[in-house]
């Protein structure tokens, strides 16, 4: 089973990449449209306990290696985009031995899949809101450190840009967000994203291609 969820993984890549070639889409970096090329040679591989090595990994991680940051404005870097590289995205198929709905894996690559179509920012942390360390703490690991700015990877582009994905995955019957969820709100897109749970048939949206 495994085996084919991969390919099937795999075949999403390939479509959802074509449409982007074919339609010339553009993404978002801090508020500028950007059209981002994907290198084809990461690796879409399972999340296994291999490399589910830490509690904020949930259904999916993206490994992004950046080697140079540069400076964008006060408190705020972003990657150089000649100096960084998506590694693989992984994607758990199972939780305590049980299968996840296919409809779960499907949306978390495509949630995967928007962190490899977002060039990488760092924010220092005293510029970030309580609301915004709250929900950060919940997602990656912290610092005390005000002065410190730390890579923030659900930005406001990383939710943007997640929702071009899901509109390009609509477009191909790959994905259909629940109809309560699909009308593509910025506010809506960021709870759909933080509540979706493998045993509530409601919030696993529809995969008519597969």
């Amino acid at each position: 089973m495994s085996k084919r969820k991969l390919e099937i993984l795999n075949e999403i890549f390939k479509m959802i990449t074509d449409y982007i070639i074919e339609n010339k889409v553009e993404f978002v970096s801090l508020n500028k449209k950007v059209y981002m090329s994907l290198n084809n040679n990461f690796k879409i591989i399972e999340l296994d306990n291999s490399l589910d090595f830490c509690n904020n990994c949930y259904y999916g991680k993206t490994m992004i290696k950046v080697d140079k940051w540069i400076s964008y404005s006060q408190g705020v870097k972003i990657a150089d985009p000649n100096n960084y590289n998506v590694e693989y995205i992984a994607v758990k198929f199972k939780e305590n031995d049980k299968d996840l709905p296919l409809e779960l894996v499907i949306y978390t690559f495509i949630h995967e899949l928007a962190h490899a179509l977002t060039i990488p920012e760092k924010h220092q942390i005293k510029n970030l809101s309580n609301s915004a360390k709250k929900k950060l703490g919940k997602l990656q690991p912290m610092q005390n450190n005000d002065k410190k700015s730390i890579p923030l990877h659900h930005n406001r582009s990383f939710y943007l840009n997640l929702i071009i994905l899901l509109r390009i995955a609509e477009k191909l019957n790959i994905y259909i967000l629940p109809k309560e969820f699909n009308s593509f709100v910025y506010n809506k897109i960021i709870r759909y994203d933080s509540m979706i749970n493998p045993e509530d048939n409601m919030s696993k949206g529809k995969i008519p291609l597969f």
